[in-house]
Protein backbone atom coordinates (compact mmCIF):
# COMPACT_ATOMS: atom_id res chain seq x y z
CA UNK A 1 0.00 0.00 0.00
CA UNK A 2 1.16 3.41 -1.33
CA UNK A 3 0.27 6.88 -0.36
CA UNK A 4 -2.47 8.37 -2.54
CA UNK A 5 0.03 11.01 -4.09
CA UNK A 6 1.86 8.36 -5.65
CA UNK A 7 -0.86 5.95 -6.83
CA UNK A 8 -3.46 8.77 -7.87
CA UNK A 9 -1.07 9.99 -10.76
CA UNK A 10 -0.57 6.45 -11.64
CA UNK A 11 -3.94 5.67 -12.18
CA UNK A 12 -5.17 9.04 -13.87
CA UNK A 13 -2.35 7.99 -16.81
CA UNK A 14 -4.17 4.22 -16.83
CA UNK A 15 -7.47 5.65 -16.68
CA UNK A 16 -6.50 8.48 -19.95
CA UNK A 17 -4.79 5.28 -21.30
CA UNK A 18 -7.71 2.71 -21.16
CA UNK A 19 -9.64 5.83 -22.55
CA UNK A 20 -7.81 6.48 -25.07
CA UNK A 21 -8.04 3.04 -26.30
CA UNK A 22 -11.57 2.63 -25.62
CA UNK A 23 -12.07 5.76 -27.94
CA UNK A 24 -9.62 4.03 -30.68
CA UNK A 25 -11.77 0.60 -30.36
CA UNK A 26 -14.93 2.61 -31.16
CA UNK A 27 -13.65 4.12 -34.61
CA UNK A 28 -12.13 0.93 -35.02
CA UNK A 29 -15.40 -1.22 -34.83
CA UNK A 30 -17.05 1.59 -36.54
CA UNK A 31 -14.78 1.27 -39.81
CA UNK A 32 -15.23 -3.12 -39.44
CA UNK A 33 -18.96 -2.83 -39.92
CA UNK A 34 -18.29 -0.38 -43.03
CA UNK A 35 -15.85 -2.42 -44.58
CA UNK A 36 -17.60 -5.53 -43.98
CA UNK A 37 -20.61 -3.93 -45.42
CA UNK A 38 -18.06 -2.64 -48.42
CA UNK A 39 -16.80 -6.33 -48.56
CA UNK A 40 -20.32 -7.80 -48.86
CA UNK A 41 -21.39 -5.67 -51.84
CA UNK A 42 -18.12 -5.88 -53.57
CA UNK A 43 -18.31 -9.56 -53.21
CA UNK A 44 -21.51 -9.82 -54.49
CA UNK A 45 -20.38 -7.99 -57.50
CA UNK A 46 -17.31 -10.23 -58.25
CA UNK A 47 -19.60 -13.23 -58.15
CA UNK A 48 -22.30 -11.18 -60.80
CA UNK A 49 -18.89 -10.87 -63.14
CA UNK A 50 -17.75 -14.23 -62.55
CA UNK A 51 -20.97 -15.35 -63.56
CA UNK A 52 -20.63 -13.19 -67.20
CA UNK A 53 -17.52 -14.66 -68.13
CA UNK A 54 -17.46 -17.10 -70.91
CA UNK A 55 -16.88 -20.59 -70.16
CA UNK A 56 -15.58 -23.30 -71.91
CA UNK A 57 -18.78 -24.39 -74.35
CA UNK A 58 -19.47 -20.78 -74.66
CA UNK A 59 -16.81 -19.04 -76.77
CA UNK A 60 -17.26 -22.15 -78.85
CA UNK A 61 -21.08 -20.57 -79.52
CA UNK A 62 -20.32 -16.76 -80.23
CA UNK A 63 -20.74 -17.19 -83.51
CA UNK A 64 -24.41 -18.65 -82.94
CA UNK A 65 -25.00 -16.13 -80.42
CA UNK A 66 -23.63 -13.10 -82.28
CA UNK A 67 -25.98 -14.18 -85.41
CA UNK A 68 -29.28 -14.60 -83.53
CA UNK A 69 -28.39 -10.62 -82.28
CA UNK A 70 -27.88 -9.96 -85.68
CA UNK A 71 -31.46 -12.13 -87.11
CA UNK A 72 -33.28 -10.37 -84.41
CA UNK A 73 -31.94 -6.77 -84.89
CA UNK A 74 -33.02 -7.09 -89.15
CA UNK A 75 -29.08 -7.43 -89.74
CA UNK A 76 -27.06 -9.70 -92.31
CA UNK A 77 -24.10 -11.45 -91.33
CA UNK A 78 -21.70 -10.83 -94.30
CA UNK A 79 -18.40 -12.43 -93.10
CA UNK A 80 -16.86 -13.61 -89.29
CA UNK A 81 -13.39 -14.21 -88.50
CA UNK A 82 -11.23 -14.57 -85.16
CA UNK A 83 -8.60 -12.22 -84.32
CA UNK A 84 -4.97 -13.31 -84.69
CA UNK A 85 -3.61 -11.45 -81.83
CA UNK A 86 -5.27 -10.81 -78.04
CA UNK A 87 -5.33 -8.25 -75.39
CA UNK A 88 -3.04 -8.95 -72.51
CA UNK A 89 -4.39 -7.67 -69.44
CA UNK A 90 -2.06 -6.57 -66.74
CA UNK A 91 -0.76 -9.05 -64.24
CA UNK A 92 -2.26 -10.75 -62.48
CA UNK A 93 -5.54 -10.77 -64.52
CA UNK A 94 -3.50 -12.27 -67.16
CA UNK A 95 -3.56 -15.59 -65.53
CA UNK A 96 -6.98 -15.50 -65.01
CA UNK A 97 -8.65 -14.18 -68.09
CA UNK A 98 -8.51 -13.51 -71.74
CA UNK A 99 -10.23 -11.32 -73.84
CA UNK A 100 -10.60 -13.46 -77.12
CA UNK A 101 -11.27 -11.33 -80.39
CA UNK A 102 -13.13 -11.55 -83.50
CA UNK A 103 -14.59 -9.30 -86.52
CA UNK A 104 -17.55 -9.67 -87.79
CA UNK A 105 -19.02 -7.55 -90.91
CA UNK A 106 -22.16 -6.84 -91.09
CA UNK A 107 -25.18 -4.80 -93.13
CA UNK A 108 -27.90 -3.22 -92.52
CA UNK A 109 -30.09 -0.02 -92.35
CA UNK A 110 -28.27 2.47 -89.56
CA UNK A 111 -31.26 2.05 -87.01
CA UNK A 112 -30.76 -1.95 -87.07
CA UNK A 113 -26.91 -2.20 -87.16
CA UNK A 114 -27.67 0.54 -83.79
CA UNK A 115 -29.98 -1.95 -82.43
CA UNK A 116 -27.08 -4.71 -83.23
CA UNK A 117 -25.00 -2.78 -81.27
CA UNK A 118 -27.19 -2.09 -78.32
CA UNK A 119 -28.04 -5.92 -78.37
CA UNK A 120 -24.17 -6.52 -78.44
CA UNK A 121 -23.20 -4.35 -75.19
CA UNK A 122 -26.33 -5.49 -73.47
CA UNK A 123 -25.44 -9.05 -73.76
CA UNK A 124 -25.36 -10.87 -70.51
CA UNK A 125 -22.02 -12.44 -71.08
CA UNK A 126 -18.90 -10.20 -71.09
CA UNK A 127 -19.48 -8.93 -75.12
CA UNK A 128 -18.25 -5.76 -75.74
CA UNK A 129 -17.53 -3.75 -78.96
CA UNK A 130 -13.92 -2.13 -79.42
CA UNK A 131 -14.54 -0.50 -82.64
CA UNK A 132 -17.08 -0.02 -85.22
CA UNK A 133 -16.97 1.41 -88.66
CA UNK A 134 -19.84 2.10 -90.57
CA UNK A 135 -20.01 3.32 -94.39
CA UNK A 136 -23.24 3.16 -97.01
CA UNK A 137 -23.42 0.12 -99.02
CA UNK A 138 -22.51 1.22 -102.43
CA UNK A 139 -25.50 -0.69 -103.78
CA UNK A 140 -28.38 0.79 -101.97
CA UNK A 141 -28.11 3.88 -99.98
CA UNK A 142 -30.32 3.25 -97.37
CA UNK A 143 -28.37 0.30 -95.99
CA UNK A 144 -24.77 0.43 -94.64
CA UNK A 145 -22.02 -1.91 -94.28
CA UNK A 146 -20.27 -2.34 -90.64
CA UNK A 147 -17.29 -4.19 -89.39
CA UNK A 148 -17.58 -4.67 -85.61
CA UNK A 149 -14.38 -5.68 -83.68
CA UNK A 150 -15.76 -7.43 -80.80
CA UNK A 151 -13.98 -8.93 -77.47
CA UNK A 152 -15.61 -11.51 -75.52
CA UNK A 153 -13.95 -11.80 -71.97
CA UNK A 154 -13.45 -15.68 -71.07
CA UNK A 155 -11.46 -17.31 -68.08
CA UNK A 156 -8.10 -18.75 -68.79
CA UNK A 157 -9.17 -22.19 -69.29
CA UNK A 158 -12.52 -21.48 -71.25
CA UNK A 159 -10.27 -19.38 -74.05
CA UNK A 160 -7.97 -21.75 -75.16
CA UNK A 161 -10.00 -24.21 -76.23
CA UNK A 162 -12.38 -21.89 -77.87
CA UNK A 163 -10.37 -20.82 -80.55
CA UNK A 164 -10.11 -24.64 -81.65
CA UNK A 165 -13.83 -25.79 -81.96
CA UNK A 166 -14.77 -22.40 -83.94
Amino acid sequence: IGPAWIERPYLRREIQNMDTQLRQYQILNQKRIKLEEDRKTYQALFEETKVRLYEEGDIALLLGQVSKLAHDAKVDMIASRPQKDSVLYPKPYQDRYLAVGYDFTMQGGYHQLARLAAAIESYPKLLRIQKIQIVPSKDDQSRHVAQFDLVAIAGKAAAGQGNAKI
